[in-house]
C-alpha cells in the first residue's frame, strides 16, 4: 500500500467516525423519531430493530474509533523514526493532525513556499520511516480455516431475515411458475 493509500484511508476513516458519532449523537437526542415513526406499521419488527439500534451503533462507532487509532499509532510511529526538525514537524501536523499547508505556515511562521518544499522531502522521509515499520501478522481464527483460506463469515440477525426473505421470494416464484405450466 503506497503512503497517499494509507493516509487517504486513515483520513476517510477519521471522516467515518466522525459522522457516526454525529449520528449517534443524533439517534440519542431523538431527532429520528419521525423517521421511526414510518417504520412502526413495518412487516418485519426485526429489520426496524436491528437497523435502528442503538447499541449497533455505540459497537460499530467503537470499531471505527479503535481502527483510527492503529492508523494513527502506526502513522506516529513513522514519523517517530524520522529526524527531527522541519520535515519531522510538517508530517506530524499534516499526515497526523490534518492541517493544511496555509495553517502549518501561519503556526510555524515560514511562507507557504517553504511549507511547499518541505512537503516534497517530508513525503520521501515519511516513506522511507513506513518501510521500517513491520506489519503485524493477520491473525485467523483456526487451523482449519488457515487451510482452507477463508475466515469464517459472522451471523447477524440481518443475515437471517434477508436469507428469509429471498428464501419466500424464490418459493413464491417457483409456485407462480408452476401454475402457469402448459400441461396443465
Amino acid at each position: 500500500m503506497t503512503l497517499e493509500e494509507y493516509i487517504g484511508r486513515f483520513r476517510l476513516l477519521q471522516h467515518s467516525a466522525e459522522k457516526a458519532q454525529r449520528r449517534l449523537e443524533l439517534y440519542s437526542t431523538g431527532a429520528y423519531q419521525g423517521f421511526l415513526r414510518r417504520f412502526e406499521g413495518c412487516r418485519h419488527p426485526e429489520l426496524s430493530s436491528v437497523l435502528f439500534s442503538t447499541e449497533s451503533l455505540k459497537r460499530d462507532l467503537e470499531k471505527k474509533q479503535r481502527l483510527c487509532e492503529r492508523y494513527a499509532i502506526r502513522l506516529s510511529r513513522a514519523i517517530s523514526l524520522m529526524e527531527a526538525g522541519e520535515l519531522r514537524d510538517y508530517a506530524l501536523y499534516h499526515y497526523l493532525y490534518g492541517l493544511t499547508h496555509e495553517q502549518i505556515a501561519e503556526q510555524s511562521f515560514f511562507c507557504v513556499r517553504t511549507i511547499y518544499r518541505y512537503a516534497r522531502y517530508a513525503r520521501a522521509a515519511l516513506v522511507e520511516a513506513m518501510l521500517q515499520i513491520k506489519p503485524k501478522a493477520v491473525r485467523t481464527e483456526s487451523h482449519r480455516y488457515r487451510v482452507r483460506g477463508r475466515l469464517r463469515r459472522k451471523k447477524t440477525d440481518l443475515d437471517r431475515i434477508a436469507r428469509a426473505v429471498v428464501a419466500c421470494t424464490a418459493l413464491r416464484r417457483r409456485d407462480s411458475y408452476n401454475s402457469q405450466s402448459v400441461f396443465a
